[in-house]
């Protein structure tokens, strides 16, 4: 992410990433240059530290105390970007979604909007902006080369999705949040300080 970013942004800005899983630093290494850098490190344990943004994507959900995060980092930069999965709508809970969610994600805690909103409202952040994204998660091209009845299923899959999105958008279209709720799917970035 932070990569992609940097290609975009102004060739001014420094960005530092912070990865605790020891794997997931090595893929990070292969992407760094003068003004990106990585570190094998908890970033609540850096201090003296202080950026201008700092992103905090599908972080929460894993947490065992989410609330100790958002307290950690309040003062490390004026602006956080936070992304919320929205795990919790009618469609998940009478399909009983939620606890495949825990097995294949490893999400511990379930958001809605309303929870996602409340709970950094009840950090002392001020919510500037918010919007929904989709959730749309692509598997890595091994995955789909290994397995050729996995992309005859993603194929498959893809064409049930067009034709599904047309109400589905229709009804977004009207009425975001109702829709969100209950046939739930999308994720939640807010812009806070």
């Amino acid at each position: 992410m932070l990569r992609l970013l940097q290609m975009r942004m102004d060739s001014d800005c420094i960005f530092s990433g912070y990865e605790i899983s020891p794997q997931a630093f090595e893929l990070s290494k292969s992407r760094e240059n003068e003004r990106l850098h990585f570190k094998l490190q908890d970033f609540v344990e850096e201090k003296d530290v202080y950026f201008d943004l700092i992103l905090v994507l599908d972080v929460l959900e894993h947490m065992e105390n989410p609330y100790d995060l958002l307290r950690d980092i309040k003062t490390k930069s004026l602006y956080k970007i936070i992304h919320f999965p929205l795990d919790i709508s009618v469609r998940s809970v009478l399909r009983d979604q939620i606890i495949t969610y825990r097995e294949t994600f490893g999400h511990i805690h379930y958001f809605t909007k309303s929870i996602a909103l409340r709970m950094l409202e009840e950090m002392g952040y001020e919510v500037l902006d918010s919007f929904y994204t989709d959730a749309f998660i692509p598997l890595p091209w091994d995955t789909i080369r290994s397995n050729p009845l996995l992309l005859v299923r993603k194929i498959l899959g893809k064409i049930k999705r067009g034709i599904l999105r047309a109400p589905r958008k229709l009804l977004f279209d009207m009425n975001q949040d109702l829709t969100e709720r209950i046939l739930g799917g999308w994720r939640l970035l807010v812009l806070a300080r």
